[in-house]
């Protein structure tokens, strides 16, 4: 995608395939700044915050946190770094 948008489908399919997960069954979590796109479907939503697989992992973004309102922000209290 263009302005470093990661494709949430596409970093769900690539963590799947890591080839460490035969010999290691595992759920990875990915934090990345660059703001997800669902996919290239142009009625999905314009950015997500996370995006879940089962028996694979999660992926979520803070690449939108910034723009969200400072009260929405103040209740991901888990979130304890700078944008």
């Amino acid at each position: 995608f263009s302005n470093n948008e990661i494709c949430s489908d596409e970093f769900v399919n690539l963590m799947n395939q890591d080839p460490t997960r035969k010999d290691l069954p595992q759920l990875s979590i990915s934090l990345v700044k660059n703001s997800l796109r669902p996919n290239n479907d142009p009625d999905s939503p314009s950015f997500i915050y996370g995006h879940s697989s089962r028996d694979v992992g999660t992926v979520i973004s803070i690449g939108q946190l910034e723009n969200m309102p400072l009260q929405r922000r103040e209740m991901l209290t888990f979130l304890r770094f700078p944008l």
